[in-house]
């Protein structure tokens, strides 16, 4: 993967909530609506999403109209690991993940995608509803590999990004994101990206999302009983399961 194909995003010691302004790539347009103007923006030739549920495509279209549970479940060793990593991360003000829960709103930034790199990046913060303390700090876009799209995320770091390709794949009950390569040609993958060069990492992230309505919806993560959306988020290193999170979603209160 060429480098020009991602973000020129690279941070600091510090990421924070105002990352994108301190970074110079906001622009003085309304903040953007949707990760993706539509949900077909991501969808290939055989990817189905015309009966996608409007909860689904919520989090695509209309993110910062709803409000997020996380509950995290760290595998053994990993979790020591995180414990001990976790505040430095929320001193640099990015991938702050909770160790258990968290109660979590989305905010769109619109973006200048000549300064950003993409021209159709725009920026998320999400923040712990009880702290005001960063959550995550993204930018997303649509980059199309050999004309395929795939979802492009930057997560700004000190020194650079890590940039993720995630393919669609639609189901006849639940829409998924995943970085995994389905072939050793495939261009889905998370990088570290830095001014002068880009390295595969050896990790794969996988997200899930169903209607709380739909019967293949796990049960385990209801709780909140007003729910429109439910998902499940996968992250390995190596192969090997470190974390998942269950994420609930209701529409902001």
């Amino acid at each position: 993967m060429e480098p020009h194909r991602f973000s020129r995003l690279a941070g600091a010691w510090r990421i924070g909530d105002d990352f994108f302004a301190r970074a110079g790539v906001t622009s003085g347009n309304p903040p953007p609506r949707g990760l993706v103007d539509r949900l077909e923006d991501l969808a290939a030739h055989d990817a189905h999403v015309a009966h996608v549920p409007a909860a689904v495509r919520a989090f695509f279209e209309d993110p910062s109209s709803l409000e997020l549970r996380v509950r995290s479940r760290w595998q053994r060793g990993f979790r020591l690991a995180w414990r001990a990593m976790r505040a430095a991360m929320g001193a640099i003000g990015q991938l702050y993940l909770p160790l258990d829960a968290a109660h979590v709103r989305t905010r769109m930034v619109a973006l200048d995608g000549a300064r950003e790199g993409r021209s159709d990046a725009r920026g998320v913060v999400r923040a712990y509803v009880d702290t005001g303390a960063v959550f995550q700090v993204f930018a997303y876009g649509v980059a199309r590999v050999a004309a395929t799209p795939l979802m492009s995320v930057a997560i700004p770091l000190p020194g650079g990004h890590l940039a993720g390709l995630l393919r669609l794949e639609a189901g006849p009950s639940s829409v998924t994101l995943t970085s995994r390569r389905a072939s050793p040609a495939d261009a889905t993958g998370v990088w570290f990206v830095t001014r002068w060069f880009s390295l595969r990492l050896p990790l794969e992230e996988t997200l899930r999302f169903w209607s709380a309505t739909s019967p293949d919806a796990p049960a385990d993560a209801r709780e909140w009983p007003d729910a429109t959306l439910i998902a499940r988020h996968e992250q390995c290193l190596f192969g090997v399961l470190v974390v998942a999170h269950a994420y609930l979603f209701r529409p902001l209160r």
